[in-house]
């Protein structure tokens, strides 16, 4: 299983408009070996939120089959004007994991 983890951070009074990002369909979901998204949000003390977003695919050519796609790309586009709210250089990390419980 791959996981890829993205942290965002926001400020508190934009943080509704970016996550709509979250709440729009997206292709991602018909990718073959995609598994799921998860998304959680929290306030920070300082004004600002933190989206952490968790991405899990079957393996490696199934993150590969989405990552560069012309699907990916316009997802991009469509949302740009919400990740230009971001506050932080997102980060990013891509985890080859095996999965203890699987359900």
């Amino acid at each position: 299983m791959v996981v890829v983890e993205r942290t965002m951070t926001v400020r508190q009074s934009d943080a509704d408009v970016f996550a709509e990002i979250f709440t729009a369909e997206c292709p991602l979901e018909s990718i073959e070996g995609f598994i799921r998204r998860s998304v959680f949000r929290k306030q920070l003390e300082d004004g600002t939120e933190q989206f952490l977003v968790y991405v899990l695919f079957e393996d490696e050519s199934a993150l590969h089959r989405w990552s560069g796609t012309p699907e990916q790309a316009k997802q991009r586009e469509i949302h740009k004007d919400r990740f230009a709210l971001m506050l932080h250089e997102t980060k990013q990390k891509v985890q080859l994991v095996k999965e203890l419980f699987p359900t």
